[in-house]
């Protein structure tokens, strides 16, 4: 699902390798797919604590102005795609002719 947001162009999708082996996390990636415009580290755990998480996987719509919009706790299926984030975006403007 996170290869099809990013191929929707509509945001950009940052990923935490949480207290994973960087060289294992690469590996996973590229083997299944990168999603990720960047991928920050936390190997000692700090910033998921910070972020509130309690288990992977969870997905955060975050604002311009750093806001967590959307908490989503568990896979991101296409349903809460639509359902939930995409209506918490900025509109789509037309192309004019």
């Amino acid at each position: 699902m996170l290869l099809e947001v990013r191929r929707s162009g509509r945001v950009e999708l940052v990923g935490l390798d949480w207290k994973a082996d960087d060289a294992q996390a690469r590996g996973y990636l590229q083997q299944l797919g990168d999603p990720y415009e960047f991928i920050a580290a936390d190997h000692d755990g700090r910033a998921a604590i910070d972020w509130g998480v309690y288990a992977a996987p969870e997905s955060f719509l975050v604002d311009p102005q750093g806001i967590v919009v959307y908490k989503c706790m568990g896979e991101l299926t296409p349903t809460i795609w639509e359902k939930e984030i995409l209506p918490r975006l900025p509109k789509v403007q037309a192309a004019s002719s």
